[in-house]
């Protein structure tokens, strides 16, 4: 029998290798290792059905042997059948470090 690795789920569009050091000794002490997952765009004309199906397919990537998750992006496809209510909108941004 094979043994899994707790894993340390990183649901967001912050991939693992850009995090501070501090940040990934956070991680590591939680979990043996860290999955990078990036977060979907949700389209903010997106009806509950569709918001739905992105979360089903987010699920399925996350590994069995998680322990631990940073859930990081649109709130309502975090809270896929709980009563919730949240802004949606278009974003865009840059990532000043490294040259980008």
């Amino acid at each position: 029998m094979t043994s899994r690795r707790a894993c340390f789920v990183n649901l967001s569009n912050h991939p693992s290798a850009m995090w501070e050091e501090t940040q990934i000794t956070a991680a590591l002490a939680l979990a043996e290792r860290i999955a990078d997952i990036a977060f979907p765009a949700v389209p903010p004309d997106a009806d509950e059905k569709a918001i739905a199906a992105l979360a089903e397919e987010c699920a399925a990537k996350v590994p069995p042997e998680t322990s631990h998750a940073l859930v990081q992006g649109e709130f309502t496809l975090g809270r896929v059948g709980s009563p919730v209510a949240g802004a949606r909108h278009h974003l865009s941004c840059c990532d000043k470090r490294a040259g980008g």
